[in-house]
């Protein structure tokens, strides 16, 4: 039996420019391109290639469906940016870079490359995109690729 947040260890069987299929005794389980890597990647190869035997964290399950859709990159945390961030520490002041301004929030970038919408209410006034501002890290939560920010 499968069941959402399970591990298991699969054959991958088909590779395709949006993800690969793996078989796990029989059912099929999708693994699409965001799930394979937390590094941008163009294509499923650069991660796997066929036949190969690979572990995979059950996402969802549609019993009714049978579609099965799994994530290999769950279980790679060692390489998860939001992690890395955690061993910062809460309390800790780091730099973002803003990308984009919007009507209540904005786009900003920590290290390891994590993109986060913050609300205006924690930049200073006259930012501009491409500013560089200092945040305090308040909490990380790494499984739902979540950051709580407030002004340094």
């Amino acid at each position: 039996m499968i069941l959402e947040q399970q591990v298991l260890e699969a054959k991958v069987v088909r590779i395709e420019a949006y993800g690969v299929y793996l078989d796990y005794l029989g059912k099929e389980i999708l693994v699409l391109i965001p799930e394979l890597s937390w590094k941008p990647i163009q294509h499923p190869s650069e991660i796997v290639q066929l036949d190969e035997r690979v572990r995979v964290y059950i996402i969802k399950y549609n019993y009714e469906t049978q579609k099965i859709v799994g994530s290999i990159k769950i279980l790679a945390q060692e390489s998860n940016p939001y992690y890395k961030l955690r061993r910062f520490g809460i309390g800790t002041e780091v730099k973002a870079k803003i990308k984009g301004i919007y009507d209540d929030e904005a786009t900003i970038i920590l290290p390891f490359n994590i993109w986060e919408f913050v609300p205006k209410t924690i930049l200073p006034d006259n930012i501009n995109p491409g500013d560089e501002i200092e945040v305090i890290i308040q909490e990380v939560d790494a499984d739902q690729r979540r950051v709580k920010l407030k002004p340094a």
